[in-house]
């Protein structure tokens, strides 16, 4: 008996980890060369705080997050966006990055975020209740028709699913 109420405290020990894991981490990873008015590369802690905008001007921050004594070595830093203040916006239109150092003004040109951080867009497919999705789709997953929850799937033209009732 105390032999499988260890096993059993060892395997819920090590799945709860795993559980941490699988989340979708809602961080943006972020690295940057910081130089002086010569071009010179920065050296020492910095405090850098970072906004995001709709607009490459002006505007209104949708989110702001500053990170305190960041290490710069040779000019470079790396920071981790949205792991002091969630973002809590939505990543389904082009998004412009500022920076501003040491309580100083934001530094220009923002910088217009690529494809990767509206990766995180892909997030909100989880739990979705509808919609449809277009182009190649791979399924990797073994399907059997207990598991399939779908009335109807349209492969290549051809509907195979729950037919009945219909004519």
């Amino acid at each position: 008996m105390k032999t499988h109420l260890l096993v059993f405290a060892v395997l819920l020990v090590n799945l709860f980890p795993l559980t941490a894991v699988a989340q979708i981490p809602n961080v943006l990873s972020h690295q940057g060369l910081l130089t002086d008015a010569s071009g010179v590369p920065l050296e020492g802690s910095f405090n850098l705080t970072f906004s995001l905008y709709q607009m490459p001007t002006g505007g209104t921050a949708l989110w702001t997050e500053t990170h305190t004594s960041v290490p710069v070595q040779n000019g470079t830093f790396s920071v981790r966006l949205g792991s002091i203040t969630p973002f809590g916006i939505s990543f389904d239109q082009q998004l412009y990055l500022a920076l501003a150092i040491d309580g100083g003004a934001e530094m220009a040109p923002r910088s217009a975020l690529s494809s990767v951080p509206y990766s995180l867009r892909v997030g909100t497919v989880d739990g979705a209740t509808g919609g449809t999705i277009a182009g190649n789709v791979v399924i990797t997953a073994e399907a059997r028709p207990e598991s399939l929850k779908a009335k109807k799937i349209t492969l290549d033209g051809g509907s195979f699913g729950d037919r009945r009732g219909e004519e």
